[in-house]
């Protein structure tokens, strides 16, 4: 219980830093997503033994681009691109059920588009929909914890059936559907609050960010496993550390913003 409490108390935190900074300014949410971010690659390459400044200053680079110019689609699209082919990639590793040591070619590559060029459509879906403000991307949040947490609740009190044992042997079916039923319920209730916006945007978001969320948490435990560690770090009482509390939203964010541009061209 009062490792549950923590989680809450450590996850409402975080919450609140995210949504507080959307609402403030764009500067403010851009630098905090900038530092969680940053603090996450350290976590990642201490799993993956591997250092490399580079993935840092891309991080850097184009988060300052996106505050100086962020509709440029030669940019953007290439990033988009190349994260989208990694997180397959990894999405496609996920399944495979050895262990295989992660090479030099994937420890450079890997923490410069996982988790730099993933990040950069987490502030960049904002601006798909600008008219919208924030609360598009609050509720990209929002679907990821509500999703997260409800999974976790429902797994740990009704989970009997293991989702992918090799890897997280935590996680149960009934916690995935959970987390999903909630997502689709959250989404329902967003739409009430955003009403002139299309119904069938959000219930198929929801169920393509519970989907995401979880792949992107099954591909983080399974670097941890090959590194034979339980958290990716301490910095987040209940949670571990950034990476582990990003880790669904880093691997979710380019998905998303997908979704985003198809929803904007056939509306």
């Amino acid at each position: 219980m009062n490792n549950f409490l923590t989680r809450i108390f450590s996850g409402f935190i975080y919450a609140f830093l995210i949504i507080f900074s959307l609402i403030i300014s764009e500067f403010f949410f851009t630098t905090i997503i900038l530092i969680f971010t940053l603090l996450a690659l350290v976590e990642f390459q201490r799993i993956i033994n591997f250092t490399n400044l580079i993935p840092y200053i891309f991080l850097i680079i184009i988060f300052i681009y996106f505050l100086l110019d962020n509709n440029n689609y030669y940019l953007n699209t290439p990033i988009l691109i190349s994260t989208l082919s990694i997180n397959s990639y990894l999405t496609y590793d996920l399944f495979n059920k050895k262990f295989p040591k992660t090479n030099k070619f994937q420890k450079f590559f890997l923490p410069l588009l996982y988790i730099s060029g993933s990040s950069y459509f987490i502030i960049l879906s904002q601006k798909v929909f600008p008219e919208f403000l924030y609360w598009i991307t609050i509720y990209f949040f929002s679907i990821i914890w509500v999703n997260n947490t409800f999974a976790y609740i429902i797994g740990k009190n009704f989970g009997k059936n293991l989702l992918y044992k090799n890897i997280s042997p935590k996680k149960t079916w009934e916690g995935f559907w959970g987390g999903l039923i909630f997502s689709i319920i959250g989404s329902v209730i967003y739409f009430n609050i955003q009403s002139n916006f299309n119904i069938l945007f959000f219930i198929s978001s929801a169920i393509l960010l519970s989907i995401l969320a979880t792949i992107g948490d099954l591909i983080q435990s399974k670097f941890k496993r090959k590194a034979n560690i339980k958290d990716s770090g301490s910095l987040i009482p209940g949670h571990g550390g950034f990476f582990d509390r990003m880790d669904s939203v880093i691997y979710s964010a380019p998905f998303y913003y997908l979704l985003l541009i198809f929803f904007k061209n056939v509306s």
